[in-house]
């Protein structure tokens, strides 16, 4: 299974700390079914130019490859990316393309907190309109911000990809919403989100046995086969 969005770059964000802590992470995630991991730490358009985040997440993963040299068990493959938050003529800035997933047309974007306009829609347009797809990253966290505008709606009429975090799978409380979007295959994608080996870890075993389990075998390869499209 791929998992489509984590912070296991060490000392780069909020995520891993370490490369000990992205080390055992990664173990943690193989030993759950992993085996390829999208690495997809925090860029914000108003704290630094995108040459200088990339900088510093090349160094991250450079000294996390390394030390991965030196293991003796399997860990998943580290493809880079960036969860990238929406910012204003995002859809215009030259340099966007840098943050896509891999050497895809791929970008993992994170939308604004506040109440989405049209503009808002527009500015995600305009990002496809530079032949590249957003993956919009955990849909779950605006289910009650966007509850009546129905913004949600118009952005999925964009023909964006959708990515949802496996705690909102693994939440016995979400989880009968969760399985309802997926089995309308409006999740696209799944992703840990994992920050830490605390209280965001690795979580992506248990979410898949409970797709496999209430959906069926095929939608795990139905969601397998959407991601490995994704970073042919």
């Amino acid at each position: 299974m791929v998992d489509f969005h984590s912070h296991i770059l060490p000392g780069i964000d909020d995520g891993s700390q370490s490369v000990d802590e992205s080390i055992k992470m990664l173990k943690s995630s193989w030993e759950q079914g992993v085996r390829t991991i999208v690495a997809t730490p925090h860029y914000y358009a108003s704290d630094e130019s995108v040459d200088s985040f990339l900088k510093r997440r090349d160094r991250s993963f450079d000294m996390l490859q390394k030390e991965l040299e030196n293991i003796s068990f399997d860990v998943p493959n580290i493809v880079l990316g960036a969860e990238v938050y929406f910012f204003n003529s995002m859809g215009h800035s030259d340099d966007i393309k840098k943050l896509s997933i891999g050497n895809t047309k791929y970008i993992l974007v994170e939308m604004p907190f506040s109440p989405w306009t049209t503009s808002t829609i527009n500015e995600i347009y305009s990002i496809m309109s530079k032949n590249m797809i957003p993956i919009i990253a955990h849909i779950e966290r605006y289910f009650n911000q966007e509850k009546k505008s129905g913004k949600i709606e118009e952005l999925m009429d964009t023909d964006v990809f959708i990515q949802m975090n496996c705690e909102y799978i693994n939440d016995i409380f979400t989880r009968r919403k969760a399985l309802k979007l997926i089995e309308n295959n409006i999740i696209n994608v799944i992703g840990s989100d994992c920050h830490n080996l605390s209280n965001r870890t690795p979580n992506m075993g248990k979410a898949i046995s409970i797709i496999e389990n209430k959906l069926g075998y095929d939608m795990i390869e139905n969601i397998y086969n959407t991601s490995m499209y994704i970073l042919k």
